[in-house]
Order: structure tokens, then C-alpha cells, then sequence
């Protein structure tokens, strides 16, 4: 695909809170935005790199693009030098795919092979220090409008589930361990079967797949892997052992097209799949959006509006009664804005240079 324009804007951007898990807290979210144009079509991605998560930093991410961009010829980008399981290669998957969808007149849920107009929203929870104030975030979820809900946990998971579910009976929940148990909490995560939960993510670290697998035949409560699944590659080496119930594939790290590689062989094993997320803004989340609508995405994805983490929205994608409608529109679907108001730093390279 020949290009008239790539721009690359790197944005710090708050969230409304602090966000803990097992790696640490986050209170600002470095992001890049990857723009590419072919006359008045554009298409937008975004590499939201995540410690520990994609294999590539934010400096590096930029470093990557803007490499990327420099060594295009005649406005043809090539993304196959970049590395899998990167958020540079996800991102500019990502731009070239919308793009590729506003060319053809068509939103991107189109292009993907979208199935449904809507998915279910969700809100993640992050770590907190004790039950009430896990129960006072939860309920500012659930009065937001959220049904599926997914919960950080470091220890003592059956009690987190039973907790809330004791004071929200009728919501979805799902635990996100990020590896943080060993075989040696089997029993702890046993008890999750009575609270009815929709599935336990990555219970165990990286490396320990087959004891996941092991753990998935023994509880009834769905087991998801999720930084296990970095890489095409860790999709077919999962599926080809000992089966697990779910996989949780991101875009911001495997990018929408390998994602949509992943599903197909996840469906022919037989394995569910949900559409996982790092904390991208709205551009990331729409696109995740229109993923989560195509076949295979059964289990609901990290799928909230776009203002749930940020107080400064480049786009806006609503949640209303539970529900996110997968934008419509030609591409990504929706409008992006940089309030310069509202962010903390910024920095931009344009291709090609005037």
C-alpha cells in the first residue's frame, strides 16, 4: 500500500487513577499514535508498549516507527523487519488495516468480518488494599453501567471473587492473576469454582503452560492465558499441548491481523478466545472493538469506554447499558483529537519530510 503521509505522535498521558497489578503501578500512559494517509483516507494505530508485556519500550517503539518511516521508499511501509510481539509492529498493523478499510469505503468491524453490531463492555479493576475499597471500585463500575468486569488479584483470588460477588450477584467477573500463583495455591484456586466466576487469567507465571493446562482440567472455572500468548508462534506451540479453555490475544501486542490468525486456529481446536487489553486509549480500544465482534471472541474482552482511564479522550468510544456498538464509520470509525490542553508531552515526526 503507497502512502501520502505517516505521522507519528507520542503522547504521556495521565489516567484518572493509579493502576496497580503484580508488575507495579502506572499513574501516566505512554502511548504513540501512527497515522497513514492515501489522499483524505486515514488510518490510525497505536503502540502502547507495557513492561513486561510487549517486547519493545516505549523509546524503543518510537525508535522503531520512526526507523520504519526513514527507510520507506516511495511512501511504501514495510512492516515485516519488525519484530512479533511488538507494540511498533502492532501499531503500524493496526493504522495499515484501518487505513486499508477506509480506502474501501467500509468501517473496520467490515474488514475484520465482524458478526455483531455491539460487544459487551468491560471495566478492569485494578489491585486494591483492602475489600472495601475493591467494593467501592467495583461499584463505580457497576453504576457506570459496566456488567463484566475484570478484577487484578495477587493473592487469596477465591476470596476476592467471593467478596464481590456476595454485594454484585448478577455481574460477570474475571480474575487476572498476571502469573502471580504457583501450583502450590491449587487449592485457593479451587475455591473460585463456587463463586461462578467467567475465567482466571494467567494464573501461572510464563513457562508453566502445561501446569496451566493441568489446572484448567481440574477447575471449573475457565483458565486463560494471556502473557503466554505473545507471539503467532506461542499460539501454535499452546494449542499443540495440553489444552487450555481460553486465549486472551491483544492487538496492542500481536496486532489485529495476527490476531485474527490466532483466532482461526483457536477455533479449530476448539478453544475460546477473548480480545485482552494494555491500557490503550480510545483508538486502540475501538479497534480491539471491532475484533471482539467477529467470530471465535466468545468471552468478554478489556473493553471499556474510552474515558473509563483517561481523563483526556483522543476519541470517543461510549459504553451504554453494558454494551460498546462497534463504530461504523469508514476506517478506524471515529474522530481523533490531540488536546494539546490536556497532554502531558508530545512529540511528532512526519513522513515524508517537506
Amino acid at each position: 500500500m503507497k502512502l501520502d503521509a505517516f505521522d507519528l505522535v507520542r503522547l504521556d498521558l495521565p489516567l484518572r487513577q493509579p493502576f496497580r497489578t503484580v508488575d507495579g503501578e502506572t499513574a501516566t500512559r505512554p502511548v504513540i499514535l501512527v497515522r497513514a494517509a492515501i489522499g483524505d483516507r486515514v488510518g490510525w494505530g497505536e503502540a502502547a508498549p507495557y513492561p513486561g508485556h510487549t517486547s519493545d519500550s516505549i523509546d524503543e517503539a518510537w525508535h522503531i516507527l520512526v526507523a520504519t518511516a526513514e527507510r520507506s521508499t516511495n511512501g511504501y511501509v514495510d512492516i515485516d523487519p519488525i519484530a512479533d510481539g511488538s507494540s511498533s509492529r502492532a501499531a503500524l498493523d493496526g493504522a495499515l488495516m484501518t487505513l486499508r478499510s477506509a480506502v474501501e469505503g467500509k468501517p473496520l468491524g467490515h474488514t475484520l468480518g465482524a458478526t455483531s453490531l455491539s460487544v459487551r463492555a468491560s471495566a478492569s479493576i485494578g489491585l486494591q488494599p483492602d475489600a472495601p475499597s475493591l467494593l467501592s471500585s467495583v461499584g463505580l463500575a457497576v453504576d457506570a453501567g459496566y456488567r463484566c468486569l475484570k478484577v487484578k488479584v495477587a493473592h487469596q483470588p477465591s476470596a476476592v471473587a467471593s467478596v464481590i460477588r456476595k454485594h454484585f450477584p448478577d455481574i460477570a467477573i474475571g480474575l487476572d492473576a498476571n502469573g502471580a500463583f504457583t501450583p502450590d495455591d491449587m487449592s485457593e484456586l479451587r475455591a473460585l469454582d463456587v463463586s461462578s466466576i467467567a475465567f482466571v487469567e494467567q494464573p501461572y507465571p510464563v513457562g508453566m503452560e502445561r501446569e496451566t493446562a493441568e489446572l484448567a482440567a481440574v477447575l471449573q472455572t475457565p483458565v486463560a492465558l494471556d502473557e503466554s500468548i505473545r507471539s503467532l508462534t506461542d499460539v501454535t506451540k499452546v494449542l499443540s499441548g495440553p489444552p487450555v479453555d481460553v486465549l486472551t490475544v491483544k492487538p496492542a501486542r500481536l496486532g489485529v491481523t495476527d490476531c485474527l490468525r490466532a483466532r482461526d486456529l483457536a477455533v479449530a481446536d476448539g478453544v475460546s478466545l477473548r480480545v485482552g487489553g494494555m491500557l490503550e486509549t480510545g483508538v486502540g480500544r475501538a479497534i480491539g472493538a471491532a475484533l471482539a465482534a467477529c467470530e471465535g471472541f466468545t468471552v468478554f474482552g478489556d473493553l471499556s469506554a474510552s474515558g473509563w482511564h483517561f481523563p483526556t479522550e483522543l476519541t470517543r468510544l461510549e459504553q451504554q447499558s453494558g454494551l460498546i456498538e462497534v463504530p461504523t464509520g469508514e476506517g478506524l470509525g471515529l474522530d481523533v483529537t490531540i488536546d494539546e490542553s490536556r497532554v502531558v508531552d508530545r512529540a511528532s515526526y512526519t513522513w515524508p519530510q517537506q
